[in-house]
């Protein structure tokens, strides 16, 4: 009896074991259980919002779901929910028909890297270009190529790209072209961006810019041009915005142009041409003439082009054997010099008589180098000679005199001085005054020299 109740406390205690063991066991599965939901949870959300990050990359390679532009282009017609990119493999891509982009979000074409991914002309795109471009259209890190076709680039419209879409953005970066007839042509007033490129033997255009559309806006940098015909041809537009960057052109014959302006078809608004370099071979930056009266491209910034004028406003007057006379009716009076100007260059400026007015837009300082030989109708005068901003008298620059003048024996005078920022419609002539009155003086030359920086 004794062993039976201990046996039954023996038993009791186990029992008691197993279910404190049990209710533990069970605890800890359900904490792990627990844990490991919450990392499937967490793993599931990154997993979520990474698919989504990646829904409009879209891989087209031989290895991909997409194999071909075309495939991919028509896919995005039909499925297509927001801006996408379009990343290609480091292999070549045959084009035999134009790649037509209207698409309701931008895209992007993207190479694998520089020169690896190949966009190749082939048989059944003669007399065609490559892409049309309606909407938003970038290209990255891609080398198109016509020479994979024979006698492709050689004919009208056998063209890399056409960007023909209004009110367009569309950016060209990283890219290299060989052998279309024109390479790029912006027909609207799409916004082209064109940067660190490589445009190779284009037949007739590298980049042209022809359009009836007001406010085309072409941006060009770090991108050569090497043995095009015509490497930029602004042809065709109104009140363009054109900049024009960082850019080596390459002719080839003595024919081919680099950087063409045509302003019967073409105006500007605003024209920035700066830190570009050519092998001096054929023609560099042609169309602009800063000489004319009208001031027609005067507000064109044209500066630092290595083998080029700089186009900053200045200004060169001479005057020979004058014979208009000066006088000084009263001792002291400052009275405006008489002469005509009888060998001019003035760019940024404009010149009646003796008045110089500045016409540029753009604000510089400058620095003024005047000379000349003067004569009086008396002996021992002292007479000095100013140059007077916008008429006020008060505001005299470059005073200087010359004493002991003697009756028609000419003596010359200098004057050298320093202009703050010069700005649009200011305007300066040479005026002289005597010590004494009823004096008569012939500025017989002047040599008048302005240059701004």
């Amino acid at each position: 009896m004794n062993f039976k109740k201990q046996l039954t406390r023996f038993q009791l205690k186990c029992i008691g074991y197993i279910f404190v063991s049990s209710v533990l066991l069970i605890h800890t599965l359900f904490t792990t259980c627990n844990s490991f939901a919450q990392n499937v949870r967490i793993a599931d959300t990154r997993f979520t919002d990474k698919e989504k990050i990646n829904d409009n990359i879209f891989e087209v390679s031989k290895q991909s779901s997409w194999t071909t532009i075309p495939e991919i282009i028509v896919f995005l017609e039909m499925h297509m929910s927001g801006p996408s990119i379009i990343r290609l493999g480091g292999e070549s891509y045959e084009i035999n028909f134009t790649q037509e982009i209207d698409l309701p979000y931008s895209v992007t074409f993207e190479g694998f890297s520089y020169g690896t991914t190949i966009i190749e002309a082939s048989a059944g795109l003669e007399g065609k270009p490559m892409f049309r471009c309606l909407t938003d259209c970038y290209f990255k890190n891609l080398a198109f190529n016509a020479t994979t076709l024979k006698g492709y680039g050689l004919n009208l419209n056998e063209d890399a790209i056409h960007f023909i879409g209004s009110g367009t953005y569309n950016e060209i970066m990283d890219c290299s072209f060989d052998s279309f007839d024109n390479t790029i042509i912006d027909s609207t007033n799409a916004e082209l961006w064109v940067f660190q490129c490589d445009v190779s033997n284009a037949n007739t255009n590298g980049v042209l810019i022809h359009g009836d559309e007001t406010g085309v806006k072409i941006r060009i940098a770090q991108t050569d041009f090497i043995n095009c015909k015509r490497s930029i041809n602004m042809n065709k537009g109104s009140k363009a915005i054109i900049q024009i960057n960082l850019g080596t052109y390459y002719n080839n014959l003595n024919t081919d142009s680099a950087i063409i302006y045509n302003p019967c078809l073409f105006s500007f608004s605003t024209m920035i041409i700066t830190n570009n370099a050519w092998n001096n071979k054929g023609e560099y930056i042609t169309g602009f003439d800063f000489t004319r009266t009208d001031l027609r491209d005067e507000n064109a910034y044209i500066e630092s082009n290595a083998g080029y004028e700089n186009e900053k406003p200045h200004s060169k007057i001479n005057v020979l054997s004058n014979t208009s006379l000066t006088t000084v009716n009263e001792s002291g009076k400052w009275v405006k010099a008489e002469f005509t100007g009888t060998n001019n260059y003035v760019i940024g400026f404009a010149l009646d008589g003796n008045k110089l007015t500045y016409t540029s837009q753009n604000k510089y300082n400058g620095v003024m180098n005047i000379s000349g030989n003067i004569v009086s109708n008396k002996d021992s005068e002292t007479l000095s000679v100013a140059v007077v901003k916008n008429g006020n008298i008060s505001e005299r620059l470059g005073e200087t005199s010359i004493k002991d003048i003697t009756t028609n024996n000419s003596l010359q005078w200098f004057t050298t001085f320093f202009l703050e920022e010069m700005t649009k419609d200011d305007y300066y002539e040479i005026w002289i005054t005597s010590s004494s009155a009823d004096d008569v003086f012939t500025l017989l030359d002047v040599q008048w020299f302005c240059n701004t920086f």
